[in-house]
């Protein structure tokens, strides 16, 4: 699943302080598990995202995060013919460290579902 980032709401000062996360060098890529096919009816339909602990200064943020991998790691991850112990091993061995990500505070109206746009993602001044 590609993304420019994600979002979290972190306590800080005791207030909810949106913050967008994203990788220091380029998009990301979050590992994920599909049930979609030519014939699945849409309410049939199903994605999600793989979450793991977070480490390193991301556990300011939240305890948990997104699976991110590298472009070509990606790629593996989409490969029909990986094998259940490769995709773990890759999801646990290819996940970008926190080291790769940077965050900042952004605009509480990320949190209405009727907000669109990068604006939303742009650092608060």
């Amino acid at each position: 699943m590609p993304a420019d980032g994600w979002y979290e709401w972190p306590v800080i000062d005791g207030t909810k302080r949106p913050q967008f996360i994203s990788r220091a060098d380029g998009p990301c890529y979050f590992a994920g598990l599909a049930s979609i096919t030519e014939r699945t009816a849409p309410d049939q339909a199903g994605m999600v995202i793989i979450t793991s602990d977070a480490d390193g200064g991301l556990v300011d943020v939240h305890d948990r995060r997104p699976v991110a991998l590298n472009e070509s790691d990606a790629r593996l991850w989409l490969d029909p013919a990986l094998q259940p112990e490769a995709a773990e091993q890759l999801m646990h061995y290819g996940m970008l460290p926190s080291a790769a990500f940077r965050w900042w505070e952004v605009t509480k109206a990320v949190g209405n579902v009727r907000n669109e746009g990068s604006q939303l993602a742009m650092p608060l001044a």
